[in-house]
């Protein structure tokens, strides 16, 4: 069983998934598990009963960025990329992060986690990330890539990223154990749009992470 217990276990995990994190990215991640823990407080951004360090590296954090290398190997040119329903901020802040040279925008109708995302991108002094107060199908933009984990299914999550992605653009789901049965409900969808379905799977402490990635003709 992998232990994360602090920010060290946490560097040195990421890099048996081939994830390289340097001093000053493991600083912006410190920084943003502080800054979690004191707005969930406040606001419900995660689950207060789960609001551990253990719980935070490990199923946000470590979830956000494991699928990296795969993500990286997408990429043919500096992409933007919509993060779709971000709330307390996954996946899109730690992957800009660890990519301070991609383009992101995170999106949450909710006025509470809007103002929470843009203090948290002050506080972590990112250049690279900027927030929409709007709900995905509201954005005009058009994007290389949306993500969006713990948001809706699979099928939804198409209908929001079509009209925003570029041609040959991606929608980038992050998914569990589920992901099986919201393909097989948006197949006719997939179908019908041309999609192509490229899969990543990995395992963390016996739970199964999925990448679902579905591109646009």
């Amino acid at each position: 069983m992998l232990s994360l217990k602090n920010m060290n276990d946490f560097q040195n995990v990421s890099k048996d998934y081939g994830i390289n994190i340097s001093e000053s990215q493991l600083n912006q991640f410190q920084k943003y598990h502080d800054f979690l823990l004191e707005w969930n407080k406040m606001i419900n951004l995660i689950s207060r009963q789960n609001a551990t360090t253990e719980t935070i590296l490990e199923r946000h954090f470590l979830d956000s960025i494991i699928f990296l290398p795969e993500i990286e190997g997408l990429i043919y040119q500096t992409p933007t990329v919509l993060d779709i329903g971000s709330g307390a901020g996954f996946p899109a802040i730690p992957l800009a992060i660890m990519k301070p040279e991609w383009d992101f925008t995170l999106s949450d109708a909710t006025m509470k986690k809007a103002n929470f995302l843009n203090e948290l991108i002050k506080h972590l002094d990112l250049k690279n990330a900027k927030v929409e107060n709007k709900r995905a199908e509201e954005i005009k933009n058009k994007y290389n890539f949306t993500t969006a984990r713990a948001v809706a299914k699979i099928d939804e999550l198409i209908k929001y990223s079509s009209p925003i992605l570029k041609k040959g653009g991606s929608l980038l789901a992050f998914k569990g154990p589920a992901y099986e049965e919201e393909l097989n409900s948006a197949k006719d969808l997939i179908e019908s749009k041309k999609l192509k379905v490229k899969m990543f799977s990995k395992e963390v402490n016996e739970f199964s992470k999925k990448l679902v990635v579905i591109t646009q003709p």
